[in-house]
Protein backbone atom coordinates (compact mmCIF):
# COMPACT_ATOMS: atom_id res chain seq x y z
CA UNK A 1 0.00 0.00 0.00
CA UNK A 2 1.23 3.49 -0.79
CA UNK A 3 0.20 6.90 0.58
CA UNK A 4 -1.51 9.24 -1.90
CA UNK A 5 -1.33 12.78 -0.51
CA UNK A 6 -3.84 15.24 -1.92
CA UNK A 7 -4.45 18.86 -1.03
CA UNK A 8 -7.85 19.07 0.64
CA UNK A 9 -8.41 22.68 -0.47
CA UNK A 10 -7.50 22.23 -4.16
CA UNK A 11 -9.22 20.87 -7.25
CA UNK A 12 -10.11 17.58 -8.91
CA UNK A 13 -8.04 14.44 -8.39
CA UNK A 14 -7.42 12.37 -11.53
CA UNK A 15 -5.71 9.06 -12.31
CA UNK A 16 -3.77 8.31 -15.49
CA UNK A 17 -2.68 4.85 -16.59
CA UNK A 18 0.27 4.67 -18.99
CA UNK A 19 0.47 1.26 -20.64
CA UNK A 20 3.06 0.83 -23.40
CA UNK A 21 3.94 -2.37 -25.23
CA UNK A 22 0.63 -4.17 -25.67
CA UNK A 23 -2.58 -3.26 -27.49
CA UNK A 24 -4.66 -5.40 -25.10
CA UNK A 25 -5.17 -4.12 -21.55
CA UNK A 26 -7.88 -3.52 -18.97
CA UNK A 27 -8.00 -1.94 -15.55
CA UNK A 28 -10.28 -1.79 -12.55
CA UNK A 29 -9.98 1.05 -10.05
CA UNK A 30 -11.93 0.85 -6.80
CA UNK A 31 -12.69 3.73 -4.43
CA UNK A 32 -16.02 5.42 -3.68
CA UNK A 33 -17.19 4.01 -6.98
CA UNK A 34 -15.70 1.44 -9.35
CA UNK A 35 -14.08 2.39 -12.65
CA UNK A 36 -13.52 -0.15 -15.40
CA UNK A 37 -11.79 0.53 -18.69
CA UNK A 38 -10.10 -1.49 -21.43
CA UNK A 39 -8.32 -1.10 -24.73
CA UNK A 40 -11.45 -2.15 -26.66
CA UNK A 41 -13.52 0.74 -25.27
CA UNK A 42 -11.76 3.47 -27.25
CA UNK A 43 -11.67 5.62 -24.13
CA UNK A 44 -8.41 7.12 -22.85
CA UNK A 45 -6.73 5.32 -19.93
CA UNK A 46 -7.63 7.95 -17.34
CA UNK A 47 -10.55 9.25 -15.34
CA UNK A 48 -11.44 11.87 -12.73
CA UNK A 49 -11.99 10.67 -9.17
CA UNK A 50 -13.52 13.96 -8.01
CA UNK A 51 -12.78 16.89 -5.77
CA UNK A 52 -11.17 16.14 -2.39
CA UNK A 53 -14.40 16.67 -0.42
CA UNK A 54 -16.12 14.14 -2.74
CA UNK A 55 -13.63 11.37 -1.95
CA UNK A 56 -15.15 9.56 1.01
CA UNK A 57 -13.21 6.29 1.23
CA UNK A 58 -9.53 6.58 2.02
CA UNK A 59 -8.61 3.14 0.65
CA UNK A 60 -8.15 2.87 -3.11
CA UNK A 61 -7.15 -0.26 -5.02
CA UNK A 62 -6.43 -1.10 -8.62
CA UNK A 63 -5.92 -4.11 -10.83
CA UNK A 64 -4.31 -3.91 -14.27
CA UNK A 65 -4.66 -6.82 -16.70
CA UNK A 66 -2.22 -7.08 -19.61
CA UNK A 67 -2.45 -9.56 -22.49
CA UNK A 68 0.02 -10.54 -25.21
CA UNK A 69 -1.96 -11.54 -28.30
CA UNK A 70 1.19 -11.70 -30.49
CA UNK A 71 3.45 -14.54 -31.58
CA UNK A 72 6.51 -13.31 -29.66
CA UNK A 73 7.37 -12.39 -26.07
CA UNK A 74 6.79 -8.71 -25.28
CA UNK A 75 7.81 -6.23 -22.59
CA UNK A 76 5.13 -3.90 -21.27
CA UNK A 77 5.72 -0.72 -19.25
CA UNK A 78 2.99 0.27 -16.80
CA UNK A 79 2.64 3.43 -14.73
CA UNK A 80 -0.25 4.82 -12.67
CA UNK A 81 -0.10 8.56 -11.94
CA UNK A 82 -2.35 10.61 -9.67
CA UNK A 83 -2.72 14.28 -10.53
CA UNK A 84 -4.60 17.10 -8.86
CA UNK A 85 -5.71 20.41 -10.28
CA UNK A 86 -3.65 22.87 -8.21
CA UNK A 87 -4.07 26.55 -9.06
CA UNK A 88 -5.57 25.61 -12.43
CA UNK A 89 -2.79 23.20 -13.47
CA UNK A 90 -2.70 19.38 -13.45
CA UNK A 91 0.06 18.64 -10.95
CA UNK A 92 1.49 15.14 -10.44
CA UNK A 93 1.07 14.17 -6.78
CA UNK A 94 2.00 10.46 -6.72
CA UNK A 95 3.25 7.79 -9.11
CA UNK A 96 3.04 4.00 -8.88
CA UNK A 97 5.37 2.30 -11.33
CA UNK A 98 5.78 -1.23 -12.55
CA UNK A 99 8.13 -1.39 -15.54
CA UNK A 100 9.23 -3.94 -18.11
CA UNK A 101 6.80 -6.73 -17.34
CA UNK A 102 7.60 -9.61 -19.70
CA UNK A 103 4.59 -11.42 -21.09
CA UNK A 104 4.92 -14.76 -22.84
CA UNK A 105 3.31 -15.56 -26.21
CA UNK A 106 -0.49 -15.66 -25.86
CA UNK A 107 -0.07 -15.02 -22.14
CA UNK A 108 -1.20 -12.44 -19.64
CA UNK A 109 -0.18 -10.71 -16.42
CA UNK A 110 -2.18 -9.10 -13.64
CA UNK A 111 -0.73 -6.28 -11.52
CA UNK A 112 -2.46 -4.95 -8.45
CA UNK A 113 -1.81 -2.77 -5.44
CA UNK A 114 -3.57 -0.26 -3.23
CA UNK A 115 -3.15 3.15 -1.71
CA UNK A 116 -4.55 5.32 1.01
CA UNK A 117 -5.72 8.87 0.30
CA UNK A 118 -4.34 11.31 2.83
CA UNK A 119 -5.83 14.81 2.72
CA UNK A 120 -3.29 17.46 3.75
Amino acid sequence: MIPIKIKKDEGYVKVYFEIDGTPAWAYEYHEDQDYNNDSNSGRPANHTLGEPFELIKSHHSWKIMLVNPSDHKIKVDVKLIWKQVVQGTNKEIQTWIKKSIEIEVNGGEKLSDSGMIIKV
